[in-house]
């Protein structure tokens, strides 16, 4: 009976570890709604350390960083030698973003001196660079922002489709930073403040703005340079936004929390899980300035056979700031997606055929593009209860 005990025992030990590690892998590769899909099954059965680890980087991706913070400052507390330096490394690293999202600059700062110490090679570059940027905004108040009522504001399209708002006057900040463009091109850029930012009847203050060269934001080949971009700091503060085709953008005071949670963030990366016609689920980035839905080239690797057989072979041009340059596609000339219970159908859906700097990115299979929202009346997006829906 001993024999038999302990060999049951053991069986379950390994069980339990592989069950870890698949959690660990999940996180790896980004697939955040795998983990926390693992984690809600399977919380009850977690020693503390193991269900904090994971449940901080949960909530970073779901956007509750002060959860996630909380979570990840209990780690640390009870953490034992089990665990890597990687596993502290990355969570030291989810850790300054979440400060960076809740504008808590200087504790951000903090972490990136500590992770100094330990990173170096490939990454330390870019950790020197946030560091300076983090360093930098030391003295800036934490971001706010305060509305009374739900308010609608029409907007227009400029001549690239993307949607245009009037703003602001910026205050310079005496630094320098890098920025990395879309094709990897390092760009020499400086910092800003918008001390007051109204839109709508929202005000919102101490606004970071990235400031780039002019040359860096204009497209010669259709003679247009992008003179702004309000980015996720100020539309995650408004909660939730819906985009309308007839040319408008409301903002709710009470956002709707009954919708399916299918957004999540990799970082300041927004992911939407979608499902193929065969019932395949799909994570991709969402990119509202891009034209076209494209896929990967891990989506390439996953359907080859499929894709070299119905597709065809062609070349496209990647452009963003920064850049552009062409690279070798399969394009398939439909592909169905379905978000939530909306279903788009769209044409000439470009596959990478191998890794690009775009799409080095696990289990993240492509981006989602104007095409997809363009087929509907009416997107939203809700960054207090984490979705993506259209109408």
């Amino acid at each position: 009976m001993r024999t038999c005990i302990l060999i049951i025992s053991l069986f379950c030990a390994h069980i339990v570890q592989a069950q870890d590690n698949n959690l660990q892998i999940d996180l790896d590769n980004a697939n955040y709604f795998s983990l926390r899909d693992d984690l809600a099954k399977r919380e009850a059965s977690l020693d503390a350390a193991t269900r904090l680890y994971y449940t901080a980087f949960v909530n970073n991706a779901f956007n509750r960083n002060d959860l996630a913070i909380a979570r990840a400052d209990s780690f640390m507390k009870i953490k034992n030698g089990s665990w890597s330096e990687h596993q502290v490394t990355l969570l030291e690293q989810m850790l300054m973003d979440s400060y960076v999202k809740t504008y808590r600059y200087s504790e951000a700062a903090s972490v990136s001196n500590s992770l100094l110490g330990k990173i170096h090679g490939e990454g330390r570059p870019a950790l020197l660079n946030a560091r300076n940027i983090w360093g930098s905004l030391n003295d800036v108040p934490p971001q706010t922002v305060s509305y009374t009522e739900s308010f609608t504001l029409p907007f227009k399209r400029n001549q690239v489709n993307l949607w245009e708002i009037p703003v602001l006057n910026l205050r310079r900040l005496n630094t320098s930073i890098e920025v990395i463009g879309g094709q990897g091109q390092k760009i020499r850029s400086g910092l800003a403040i918008a001390d007051t930012l109204q839109i709508g009847s929202a005000v919102i203050q101490n606004v970071v703005f990235i400031v780039m060269p002019d040359d860096k934001l204009y497209f010669s080949q259709i003679d247009f340079t992008i003179k702004g971009i309000i980015g996720f700091p100020v539309i995650s503060a408004l909660k939730e936004i819906r985009i309308s085709k007839k040319g408008t953008i409301t903002v709710s005071q009470t956002p709707d929390n009954t919708r399916v949670q299918n957004l999540a963030l990799n970082q300041l990366t927004p992911l939407v899980q979608t499902k193929t016609e065969k019932n395949e689920v799909l994570i991709l980035k969402f990119d509202t300035g891009a034209a076209q839905t494209d896929l990967y080239s891990n989506y390439f690797k996953k359907h080859e056979e499929h894709i070299t057989t119905h597709g065809r072979s062609d070349r496209r041009k990647l452009v963003s700031a920064g850049g552009g340059r062409h690279i070798p596609v399969f394009v398939l000339d439909r592909f169905r997606l379905y978000v939530g219970d909306d279903v788009a159908n769209l044409k000439d859906i470009a596959v990478y055929t191998f890794p690009s700097d775009v799409s080095r990115s696990g289990a993240v299979y492509g981006n989602m593009g104007q095409d997809v929202i363009s087929q509907f009346s009416e997107m939203a997006i809700n960054f207090e209860h984490m979705y993506l829906d259209f109408k």
